[in-house]
């Protein structure tokens, strides 16, 4: 059964070897679907492949560090099943920070029009300051998707080897 937001379940199930090969399967591939559409939304803006470049120049650092850390959390080079548990965990992580980071993004610009605040921030230098916090947002979701994915891993790593 696939979860999408029950990150700690899927940590057990992980754990006690309840998730089968299919299951693994779909975990990989609705990433993929997720993956494609994200960048696919970024092609319908002005500048979308400027935008899509830029954020990820931005996210690759965090990325890379994120998947490295991941290997150390799954215990390094004497580790087990550490693709099974990155690929099983981030979708549900991923939705997780989705979902809050849309939130958090809503709200913020919720308060911007309601401070009159927004208007300002549509032109000129104002719109490069928007574009240049969008940037560093975008990175503080990558971090809190790997810290919670080292998180998860660590913990099954621990229940895996006791």
């Amino acid at each position: 059964m696939v979860r999408f937001w029950r990150v700690n379940r899927l940590a057990s199930d992980l754990a006690e070897g309840r998730v089968t090969e299919m299951d693994k399967l779909h975990y990989l591939v609705a990433l993929a679907v997720i993956s494609v559409l994200l960048t696919a939304l970024y092609m319908f803006r002005p500048n979308g492949a400027l935008i899509a470049a830029w954020v990820r120049l931005f996210a690759a650092p965090v990325i890379l560090f994120g998947t490295v850390m991941c290997f150390f959390s799954n215990g390094g080079a004497r580790g087990q099943h550490l693709l099974d548990r990155y690929v099983c965990l981030s979708l549900p992580l991923f939705v997780r920070t989705l979902v809050i980071g849309v939130l958090v993004y809503w709200a913020v610009l919720l308060g911007l029009r309601l401070t009159h605040v927004y208007g300002s921030l549509r032109t000129g230098e104002g719109a490069r300051i928007f574009t240049v916090a969008w940037y560093g947002y975008s990175v503080i979701l990558a971090i809190a998707f790997y810290v919670g994915l080292n998180r998860a891993i660590a913990r099954i790593a621990r229940k895996s080897a006791a």
